[in-house]
């Protein structure tokens, strides 16, 4: 007599560690009591189009386990969908579709020293990298540390990959 295969189950879980390029996929599987192949898949629509193995693969047991894979060479600031996906003897069954977002690279800036000063006037100066995402440039002066005052730069926005440097004049 040979026990009937028994699907396994499968939860899509909350991505983490999600950076410009990289993300970690979660789930929690049970292979109910026969060795299970786990996957991924992900891609900027539910149609996926990318997958990659899990960590453990294949799970064995009929406890639930937690699995994960880490994915490399996202596009910043793009919507990804992703799922589990399991396979054994008894079948195969997709975990719920969860989806997450990689954020934008934070753009470089740095303040140099003020120009053409007079009683009146001053240039105020910096470099930016716009880290290839259009970026808005202004800076802020004041009397204080608290600033209170802000003017667009003469080249706002930045965009590239490359310093860029930027001014404003006070008058």
């Amino acid at each position: 007599f040979t026990p009937p295969c028994s699907v396994p189950s499968a939860t899509t879980n909350a991505a983490s560690n999600i950076t410009t390029s990289t993300a970690t996929l979660n789930g929690t599987v049970n292979a109910n009591s026969f060795s299970t192949t786990v996957t991924f898949e992900y891609g900027t629509t539910t149609g996926y189009g990318s997958s990659t193995a899990a960590t453990p693969s294949p799970v064995p047991g009929s406890s639930n386990t937690s699995v994960s894979a880490g994915v490399i060479g996202l596009t910043p600031n793009t919507l990804y969908h992703y799922r589990v996906k399991t396979i054994n003897c008894g079948g195969a069954i997709d975990g719920n579709d969860q989806t997450f977002t990689t954020p934008c690279p934070v753009p470089s800036a740095s303040t140099s020293a003020a120009t053409s000063l007079s009683n009146t006037t001053a240039t105020l100066n910096g470099t930016i990298n716009a880290n290839n995402f259009s970026t808005a440039v202004t800076f802020e002066y004041g009397i204080t540390t608290s600033y209170g005052s802000t003017v667009t730069a003469t080249q706002s926005p930045v965009t590239g990959n490359t310093n860029t440097t930027v001014k404003a004049t006070l008058i």
